[in-house]
């Protein structure tokens, strides 16, 4: 004997298939965009920790007073503020573009005029001085995913370093 077919509206509860194939969509959805924000976070967090090196090795060399652009790959810098530059892009050995990387430098006579933010000039300044180096890197994002989520197309890093330069007489421009 047959049974009676059910009637078209009584099956739509019953019927699994593709669930899984849905699940699965939302789910995959979800961890490709969780996994592709971490690696632009982990991106950003290496840039940082570049130019924090960058300004690490750049003001270490700095402080000396020195004007020697041994070691230097490319075009020789000009002057002494443009060396430092130089030095800060190649110590990451390329992991940071020279044409986005920005360094500033400002110099004051005494800690206690960089407190009080009086009396700077432009430069490395002289031996003795306190100099506040100012290095700017504009990271740009790796996947449009990031761009389309945050609003804008990169992101800018800033550190700002303090040393006072060694007692040197001042040789170069």
């Amino acid at each position: 004997m047959r049974r009676p077919s059910a009637p078209p509206l009584a099956s739509i509860g019953r019927s699994h298939g593709g669930a899984t194939a849905v699940e699965f969509g939302l789910v995959a959805l979800g961890s490709l965009t969780s996994l592709i924000m971490v690696m632009e976070l982990s991106w950003q967090v290496a840039t940082g920790a570049a130019l924090d090196y960058a300004g690490r090795e750049a003001s270490r060399y700095a402080v000396t007073g020195s004007c020697s652009s041994s070691g230097i790959t490319g075009s020789t810098p000009t002057n002494r503020s443009a060396l430092i530059a130089a030095i800060a892009s190649q110590s990451t050995a390329g992991f940071l573009n020279s044409n986005i990387l920005a360094v500033t430098a400002s110099a004051y006579s005494t800690f206690a005029s960089y407190q009080s933010s009086t009396g700077s000039t432009s430069g490395g300044g002289a031996g003795g001085n306190t100099v506040a180096y100012t290095l700017s890197y504009k990271q740009p994002y790796l996947t449009g995913l990031a761009q389309s989520i945050l609003g804008t197309s990169s992101f800018t890093h800033v550190i700002t370093i303090v040393v006072q330069n060694e007692p040197f007489i001042t040789t170069c421009s």
